[in-house]
C-alpha cells in the first residue's frame, strides 16, 4: 500500500481555497487512485468518470494550478516533489519483501536449532 501525502497547510492554500469543492473532491479521490495505481500523478481522461469527476472539475483544477493538462489526461502539479515515484514505491516494496524473507529464514533457523 502506498500512501499519498497532503500538506498540513492545504486547507489554507490559495490554490485550494480558489478551487470549487467538487473539484477538490476529485483531486483527493484522484490522489488516492494515483497512489494505488502508481501513475506518478497521471490521471487519464478516461478515468475522470470512474473517479466521480467531470471535465469541468478537472479544468477547474488546471485553472487553479493544482493539475496540468497533458496529452491524454491530467497531471498533478509537481507530483514528484511531494509524492514518491512508482520506482521508489516498487523499490520499497521489494526491500520490504526481502526483509520479511530474511526474518522468516532467521525464525526457521532459530526453531530448527531448538528442536531436538
Amino acid at each position: 500500500m502506498a500512501w499519498g501525502k497532503i500538506d498540513d497547510k492545504l486547507h489554507s492554500a490559495i490554490k485550494w481555497r480558489m478551487t470549487p469543492k467538487p473539484a477538490r473532491a476529485l483531486w483527493a479521490t484522484a490522489l488516492s487512485w494515483s497512489m494505488d495505481q502508481l501513475t506518478d500523478g497521471l490521471v487519464p481522461d478516461g478515468m475522470l468518470g470512474a473517479l466521480d469527476g467531470t471535465a469541468d472539475e478537472a479544468d477547474a483544477l488546471v485553472g487553479t494550478g493544482l493539475w496540468e493538462r497533458v496529452d491524454g489526461g491530467y497531471l498533478f502539479h509537481d507530483w514528484l516533489d511531494y509524492q514518491p515515484s512508482r520506482e521508489q514505491v516498487l523499490a520499497e516494496r521489494d526491500a520490504a519483501k526481502e526483509r520479511q524473507r530474511r526474518a522468516r529464514e532467521k525464525a526457521r533457523e532459530k526453531r530448527a536449532a531448538v528442536t531436538p
